[in-house]
């Protein structure tokens, strides 16, 4: 027997507004970094976001079941992509332009040396607003380090003379980095090489901490299996699982033995109401044996053969406030 609630009476799941009041509504549904996954065979539906952001792809999937629909799905994907957007802007063409090639030997991104002519050149160049700027200094007119300083006080000059942009080719994320994070765009960086405004270890907790705070924002749900190991066997596995990210989920064996199927119900409830306690609260558990647990384990309604799986969405009031006295 299997069985799912409807959860159509579940509160609308908070979001938190990561936008401006004033970012246009059209750009907020825009569907930058959203892809749907639309169900097939076993898999199921839902709205995935992903991002790059530096070294890092940040990759989630919101399903469909879990949110109990395809629009609470892609309303908690979109928010998860605003909180993304926010917390990690992309790379600036600045900082992107002193980034140091595999094959460079000066140190300097654009800058190189070269043996051409009696005694050698320092070259320079930047690709600005689709062509490329180049220039060469001759060591023998400038001398070695005079070269050098040439060719680095030119690039530095052409840096700062770079109108700053997101490189990003989607307005959303565009825009919402210009209104977020202004104050990159207004940074002139030297010549040498720039870490990223955030290094690997900060874009993990941040990522971390969101990961986090949306892991709560999952509609709290309950599964509860009762079923016999094999049609010879007098063992009855009893799992209780909360369906979270990750799962907190507990497997339990109610013995039969010559015992009636009365008695090893018994123990199969005490063993669902204890785990479901420990998941959620009293309330929770009084709810869910009042609405579906005592008609499954009713002796009279069960099946020994068949056994039972549940799964249903837990009224969000429950676990936000459990029964007077629950720690």
């Amino acid at each position: 027997m299997n069985i799912m609630n409807d959860p159509s009476s579940l509160p609308t799941l908070p979001a938190e507004t990561v936008l401006p009041p004033e970012q246009d509504n059209a750009l907020s549904m825009s569907d930058y970094a959203l892809r749907r996954e639309e169900p097939k065979g076993h898999r199921l539906g839902g709205w995935c976001v992903d991002i790059r952001r530096y070294t890092h792809r940040i990759n989630r999937l919101f399903k469909d079941q879990v949110y109990g629909s395809a629009d609470a799905a892609e309303a908690m994907a979109r928010a998860y992509r605003d909180a993304i957007t926010a917390a990690f802007p992309p790379t600036i063409n600045r900082e992107k332009a002193t980034q140091i090639r595999k094959n460079n030997k000066s140190g300097i991104s654009g800058v190189y040396r070269t043996d051409t002519g009696a005694a050698g050149e320092w070259r320079v160049y930047l690709c600005t607003q689709g062509r490329m700027k180049r220039r060469r200094f001759s060591v023998r007119k400038y001398g070695e380090e005079g070269a050098k300083a040439e060719a680095l006080a030119l690039r530095e000059k052409w840096l700062a003379e770079l109108p700053a942009k997101f490189l990003t080719f989607h307005d959303y994320a565009d825009t919402v980095s210009r209104q977020l994070h202004p104050e990159l765009l207004d940074e002139v960086p030297d010549v040498l090489p720039h870490a990223p405004p955030l290094s690997d270890e900060e874009i993990k907790a941040k990522l971390a901490e969101i990961n986090a705070r949306f892991d709560a924002l999952r509609p709290p749900k309950l599964k509860v299996r009762v079923r016999r190991y094999g049609p010879e066997s007098d063992s009855y596995a009893v799992y209780v699982s909360d369906l979270g990210y990750p799962a907190r989920r507990k497997l339990t064996t109610a013995y039969q033995g010559k015992q009636s199927l009365e008695a090893m119900l018994t123990k199969a409830r005490k063993k669902i109401t204890t785990r479901i306690d420990q998941l959620y609260s009293p309330a929770v558990t009084e709810w869910f044996m009042h609405e579906y647990g005592n008609a499954l384990l009713d002796p009279a309604r069960f099946d020994p053969d068949e056994g039972f799986i549940i799964s249903v969405w837990v009224p969000p009031e429950l676990v936000k406030h459990p029964s007077p006295g629950e720690s």
